[in-house]
């Protein structure tokens, strides 16, 4: 069971692979997906670990890349820096998977400076350096094209199907 708050405070609820929505009636602080954040808030958060803790739970961050350290098609991650778009606060995206939590490969968009990506991931205190780790992308949007991932559970055989799409405007 998987409880998330959508954009207008419906409540989306994914049960044995179906999916209801239920009218404005739940209360977002009570969703048990990803917890929707600035970088600043996350990088506040992470400081309150303790060094070498990791948080419990993922967090949802919207950014602007700064920063390309690795994309490594060997290892399918990327490793990177991103800013809220207001704001200065930057933090490490480590080793993170590309859409829908699948290995980044040569046929998926180059990942640059500039582009805005949507991560889900867990927040690290590594000895000081606060960072996101163990999470993927679930949206980049680059020069007006946004690639997003889309995961569907079949209900009879539980198989997952990723549906990627590809939007320009």
């Amino acid at each position: 069971l998987y409880n998330y708050a959508s954009a207008d405070g419906d409540l989306l609820e994914l049960i044995n692979g179906n999916l209801t929505r239920t009218t404005n009636t739940f209360d977002p602080s009570q969703a048990t997906g990803p917890k929707e954040v600035t970088v600043a808030e996350a990088y506040a958060e992470g400081s309150l670990l303790g060094q070498g803790e990791t948080s419990s739970g993922q967090y949802k961050v919207t950014g602007v890349v700064t920063g390309v350290t690795e994309a490594s098609t060997s290892y399918g991650n990327l490793t990177f820096d991103i800013k809220d778009e207001d704001g200065t606060q930057e933090m490490i995206c480590y080793r993170l998977y590309y859409l829908d939590n699948k290995k980044y490969s040569e046929e998926d968009p180059a990942l640059e400076v500039g582009d805005i990506v949507t991560i889900v991931a867990q927040i690290k205190n590594h000895y000081g350096e606060i960072e996101f780790i163990s999470g993927y992308l679930s949206e980049h949007i680059k020069e007006g094209q946004v690639f997003s991932a889309q995961q569907t559970i079949a209900n009879n055989n539980a198989e997952n199907c990723v549906v990627v799409t590809y939007e320009s405007w």
